[in-house]
C-alpha cells in the first residue's frame, strides 16, 4: 500500500509546487484546475487567439448572451469552454478582437458576477 506522504517535506515541497503553477494557470490563462469552490476549466492558448478573457457567472446564466454581445460588437469567438459547479460557472473565451469596450456590458448581464480581461 503507498504511502501517503502526508506533512512530509517532500509531500508539503510537492504541494507547494502544485498551487504555484495553478495559480499561475490562473493568471496567465485564465485556467481553473483542481478549485474547491469553482469548477475545473481550462482552454489551452491558440496562437490565433490575440485576446482571452473570462466570466464567472450564476447558475442558469445562458452563455449565448456572451456570444451575443461579441457578436453585436464584431469580435468573433474563435474558441471558448464553461462549466458549472453547484451554482458557480466559469467561461474562459478566445476572441479575434479585445473584449475590454464590451466588458461592462458582459458584467451587467445578469447572472455574471465578474468580468476578467487576460490578454
Amino acid at each position: 500500500m503507498p504511502h501517503l506522504g502526508a506533512s512530509t517535506p517532500e509531500s508539503e515541497d510537492n504541494c507547494a509546487v502544485m498551487a504555484a503553477k495553478e495559480l499561475i494557470g490562473y493568471l496567465e490563462a485564465g485556467n481553473v484546475v483542481n478549485s474547491v469552490n469553482f469548477p475545473c476549466v481550462a482552454l489551452p492558448f491558440s496562437a490565433s487567439a490575440a485576446h482571452r478573457f473570462t466570466v464567472c457567472f450564476k447558475a442558469g446564466f445562458d452563455i449565448k448572451n456572451v456570444t451575443d454581445v461579441l457578436s453585436s460588437a464584431g469580435i468573433r469567438a474563435s474558441a471558448f469552454t464553461s462549466q458549472t459547479r453547484g451554482n458557480a460557472g466559469y467561461a474562459i473565451f478566445d476572441t479575434d478582437g479585445s473584449a475590454v469596450g464590451v466588458s461592462a456590458i458582459i458584467s451587467a448581464l445578469d447572472k455574471v458576477t465578474r468580468v476578467n480581461i487576460i490578454k
